[in-house]
């Protein structure tokens, strides 16, 4: 188990992840599992992941004594959750023959704030301004040409 906002130079917390499946997610091919509201519980202390729990991560988070049962995020290819950055989720090894791949988006107000360089270049602005200037988004294009082999769609 994990939450991922302590892992991110982000500040403050409040950054939305979107996973978007790939290929089709099920408890067979190791979907996703979530603790239902545990993002009301904050940041949770982490631990060094003991060998059993073969955890990628190396570190884990015991669950707090309140916590309710997992649930799997089951879904479709071109499905996709969503979910807070503190919130408690982790997955069990894929032992099927089958792939779990998924396209991870995050999702921040220009409120949050980060110390890393390489984030704050690589960010995109979605819509509207960051009248801060803290996050150097590349510019957007301003009309819909064809550009290093990309074709823009949609926005003014």
């Amino acid at each position: 188990w994990h939450q991922d906002a302590p892992y991110w130079p982000l500040t403050p917390m409040a950054t939305v992840t979107a996973w978007i499946a790939i290929d089709d997610v099920d408890v067979g091919n190791s979907a996703m599992r979530v603790i239902p509201g545990s993002h009301r519980h904050g940041v949770l202390s982490k631990r060094p992941s003991r060998a059993d729990e073969h955890n990628v991560l190396s570190t884990s988070i015991d669950l707090p004594s309140d916590a309710l049962p997992p649930t799997a995020f089951e879904m479709r290819a071109g499905q996709f959750s969503l979910h807070h950055d503190l919130l408690v989720h982790g997955s069990l090894p894929n032992t099927s023959d089958r792939r779990r791949c998924g396209l991870t988006v995050r999702y921040a107000p220009v409120t949050v704030r980060t110390d890393n360089q390489e984030w704050n270049e690589s960010a995109i602005l979605c819509r509207g301004h960051d009248a801060s200037g803290h996050w150097r988004c590349p510019p957007m294009p301003l009309a819909d040409e064809p550009r290093h082999g990309h074709r823009i769609i949609g926005g003014n």
